[in-house]
């Protein structure tokens, strides 16, 4: 039987005679000491500092091992180049979100460019019709000197010859005016894609002052704290939303980039719409956010405000955390 009186001398007994202030430490076996001091060769593990009363008053940390300080060095390595890779892109951000206040606008660049790509390549082709139309009477004039037995003018070569250049230098202006025209498209595609994760990135992040409830914001959030983390956390997202998509919406992600993934936009009361996204914080480590979208009527809301939508919202947070810890159980 348990004997708390005899429990209480036998703790006393491993205290220091003066029963003052005292250091508990654990040894690379498990078994706890306690001591006036921590001996030398003990200096750098872990150990607390105690009352009279067995409460702890401070907590020192073990030593960091070299191989632990190298890792910790590598990490923030990491986070700078991250860091830095974002400023960038944030400027470049800023750019298209002034240049492209919507959609519309980034649709008249691409027709006024390319009308512009299309009227030169159009001028061009009429210089190349001109051209062949007179390389074939300049022809016609040397078969006519050939058959007299005559010699071809060298005017009349020199002429040929000069066609011949004008219409292979434009037959490649109109190439590179092509191939300029699909940059434009492959560009102009690019810039559309990103503003369209933009927009639905600010959308999602408006979404957080909605919230009736200040702990919904939390339970829809998940946090981590650094750059590794933070890059698991966010692949774990992708998988949770692809899962959710399936599930419910028998849709897959329609944009899947580093800062915003979703499902397709809805048309229906019936639809919802799942977003996910990835805000940066100043220093260190990111908000990973979930939202739902419904259309915007009666049916729509009571449809965003039902519990397989609340538990799709609730349970991202849960799905990140299960799998980053068992990530973190077992690594590579």
């Amino acid at each position: 039987m348990f004997n708390f009186t005899k429990s209480l001398i036998f703790a006393a007994l491993l205290l220091p005679a003066t029963a003052e202030a005292y250091v508990k430490w654990v040894d690379e076996k498990g078994v706890a000491h306690f001591g006036n001091s921590i001996p030398p060769q003990a200096a750098s593990r872990a150990r607390e500092e105690k009352n009279k009363h067995g409460l702890t008053i401070r907590t020192i940390r073990a030593a960091k091992t070299e191989a632990e300080i190298a890792a910790e060095r590598a990490l923030a390595g990491r986070e700078l180049a991250l860091r830095a890779r974002l400023k960038k892109q944030l400027t470049k951000d800023r750019v298209l979100m002034r240049t492209f206040v919507k959609e519309a606008d980034l649709h008249a660049i691409r027709i006024g460019k390319k009308n512009s790509i299309n009227t030169r390549v159009a001028q061009i082709q009429r210089n190349i019709i001109r051209a062949n139309k007179k390389v074939l009477s300049n022809q016609k004039k040397a078969a006519d000197y050939e058959r007299k037995g005559q010699t071809v003018p060298v005017f009349l070569i020199q002429e040929l010859e000069g066609l011949e250049k004008t219409i292979n230098s434009s037959q490649k202006a109109i190439n590179d005016y092509r191939a300029r025209e699909k940059n434009i498209d492959e560009k102009l595609d690019q810039d559309l894609f990103r503003l369209r994760q933009l927009y639905g990135l600010n959308t999602l992040l408006k979404s957080r002052s909605h919230f009736s409830v200040g702990a919904d914001i939390h339970k829809n959030t998940f946090e981590c704290s650094n750059v590794d983390e933070c890059t698991e956390a966010w692949v774990l997202a992708k998988q949770y939303l692809t899962k959710m998509a399936k599930k419910h919406t028998k849709n897959i992600p329609l944009l899947t980039s580093e800062i915003f993934i979703a499902t397709p936009e809805v048309n229906d009361a019936a639809q919802y719409r799942i977003l996910i996204g990835r805000e940066f914080l100043r220093k260190k480590g990111a908000r990973i956010l979930i939202h739902t979208e419904c259309m915007n009527s009666p049916s729509g809301k009571r449809l965003c405000k039902s519990p397989t939508l609340s538990n799709i919202r609730t349970g991202m947070k849960d799905f990140i955390q299960t799998h980053l810890d068992f990530i973190t159980l077992t690594p590579n």
